[in-house]
């Protein structure tokens, strides 16, 4: 019984005519071989991909926590400068005012009395 030959190899004059069963399942085994070769070589290269995409996560999260932080930082230090100018502004009203309330005319009166 001759073995089953796909056309395109005789075609393109990869085959001659006449091959035994041992060549075909000779080079039948060898393809096998190299896809089995070919399919790990892409199974190590997915697996040194997904370590690579899980460290840039990794990054990009740590990235996200840290722009996260300086905007709370940020947001806190609005907020102290706001208190402060605020605390500023009240105290020296209430300067101007005693400094005003100690030099009215109705107190130099008094005193001049």
């Amino acid at each position: 019984m001759r073995p089953h030959i796909p056309g395109f190899l005789h075609r393109a004059g990869l085959l001659p005519d006449e091959w035994s069963a041992a060549s075909v399942a000779a080079l039948a085994l060898l393809l096998g071989i190299a896809y089995k070769l070919r399919v790990r070589g892409i199974e190590q290269h997915a697996g040194q991909l997904a370590l690579i995409n899980a460290k840039l996560e990794a990054q990009i999260a740590s990235g996200s926590r840290r722009k996260s932080a300086l905007r709370q930082a940020q947001a806190d230090l609005t907020r102290a400068s706001r208190m402060i100018h605020g605390k500023l502004t009240a105290s020296l009203a209430h300067e101007i005012s005693n400094r005003l309330r100690r030099s009215s005319p109705m107190r130099v009166l008094a005193c001049d009395g």
